[in-house]
């Protein structure tokens, strides 16, 4: 009965990604552009791709355009682009790359068919609704809407982080390939240290370097201490830009600059909520950073059994909701979150706060003013309706659901456990076999010399 329950729980949240989507697709069939939550800049679709595409055709990536990723990406995008394209500009890539195109759909559909075959392979019951909510879900709509780079790696992430591919060594590599792509995923590959694991971390960590080294050396560019200039400069970039920080953030991070740093902001709410909002915001983060450090310890010292892939995504939610990361990399934790089962009350709400972060739909209650623009899905001017969204609050609180319904079901599984040991410990002393067979009829037989005296 409970099973029933849990499972048409998660088709009916599964039906609520998939209504989403269809508005999304109302919407922007009668707008000519995708609404909130996805990008406002409706000229810029794809364009993480493509912008990429065209730096990696150049030398002077690092240089000039300050990139801040390790040469992986870009190495991999000289080999999916057609090079002829970007003799201009990246607009001009875009309309031009058909290869680019096929290349970013097959990364999606690559990922989105491994992550089938993964929940398949955990649980054949929910694999088809689990499945599909994260084909359709947000983060990964988001994710194609913007071309990011972390569809290749999230399809390279899955062969690391399930059970695909068996030898653990080629998992490693997949781990590398995957964190040269994306550098914060390193996280999770703390969870071969938790479980005593050793030999598996140094080489993953190896080949990490391996990767690194070689993609330099095919680049000829993006030193560490480039790498760390372009990022400070990033940083120092970005500040101020509270609007772009804010719009699809899995943090409260966006929120607490808009607190410190912008007076409009600050006028519009009373003043002891802005007073205690940052003590609340970071008192939770710590939380869950405490949190997430028990089950590890509880792990390490065999208390229970934790799965490298929930350690994984314990960590993944202590770095992204302290973090002001974009949505679509709620993917790689979404991944991970849909291997679990409802095995106690922590673990569905994890679950269910994976599939509501899915859903597209947003609901704006202070419009922005935005300037007319060009519409590439539609080819037509547009001007976007956007602004302060509901969605911005509630999709980093649901990164808290995830992350502490994480911890609480690991702590429930811990409890248990330490019952379980204080119940046998508790438990009276078996007596041997051999006094037991002199009881008869629940009192002591006596011994067989003196039955025959």
């Amino acid at each position: 009965m409970v099973q029933k329950l849990e499972r048409r729980t998660e088709i009916v949240l599964c039906a609520l990604i998939g209504l989403s989507v269809a508005v999304v697709g109302v919407r922007a069939a009668a707008d000519g552009y995708l609404p909130q939550p996805f990008y406002y800049l409706k000229s810029d679709t794809l364009m993480d791709w493509f912008n990429t595409a065209y730096w990696a055709q150049r030398p002077d990536a690092y240089q000039r355009w300050g990139a801040i990723y390790p040469p992986v990406s870009l190495d991999f995008l000289q080999l999916v682009s057609l090079h002829g394209c970007y003799r201009r500009d990246a607009l001009i890539g875009r309309a031009c790359d058909w290869l680019g195109a096929a290349a970013l759909l097959a990364s999606y559909l690559a990922s989105v068919s491994l992550a089938f075959v993964a929940f398949r392979a955990k649980d054949r019951r929910t694999a088809a609704v689990r499945g599909l909510a994260f084909a359709i879900g947000f983060p990964m709509l988001f994710a194609l809407e913007r071309g990011n780079l972390v569809l290749p790696s999230l399809a390279i992430f899955i062969l690391a982080e399930s059970e695909l591919v068996k030898a653990w060594r080629l998992r490693a590599f997949a781990f590398a390939l995957a964190v040269n792509f994306k550098p914060y995923l390193i996280v999770t590959g703390l969870s071969q240290l938790v479980l005593r694991r050793p030999l598996r971390f140094a080489v993953a960590i190896a080949a990490c370097l391996a990767v690194y080294a070689l993609s330099y050396a095919i680049h000829g560019s993006g030193s560490p201490p480039q790498l760390l200039r372009n990022l400070h400069r990033f940083v120092g970039t970005a500040a101020g830009n509270y609007w772009n920080d804010i719009y699809n953030p899995t943090s409260f991070i966006p929120l607490l600059d808009y607190i410190f740093f912008n007076a409009e902001f600050r006028a519009a709410w009373p003043g002891w909520l802005l007073a205690a909002a940052p003590y609340a915001l970071i008192g939770t983060m710590v939380a869950g950073l405490i949190g997430a450090l028990a089950c590890y310890g509880a792990a390490f010292l065999r208390y229970i059994e934790v799965p490298s892939t929930r350690l994984a995504a314990m960590a993944l939610g202590v770095v992204l909701t302290a973090t002001g990361a974009s949505g679509y990399s709620e993917i790689f934790l979404l991944f991970l979150v849909f291997l679990e089962r409802w095995e106690n009350p922590g673990f569905g709400a994890a679950l269910v706060g994976a599939y509501l972060l899915s859903i597209s739909a947003d609901l704006v209650v202070m419009p922005v003013p935005m300037a007319a623009m060009h519409s590439w899905l539609s080819g037509r001017e547009v001007t976007p309706a956007a602004g302060y969204a509901i969605g911005q609050v509630l999709r980093p609180a649901l990164m808290f659901v995830v992350e502490f319904g994480l911890i609480a079901g690991t702590l429930l599984e811990l409890r248990a456990s330490l019952r379980r040991r204080a119940d046998r410990n508790d438990a009276p002393p078996r007596r041997p076999a051999a006094e037991q067979r002199h009881e008869v009829g629940g009192a002591e037989a006596l011994p067989v010399e003196l039955c025959q005296g």
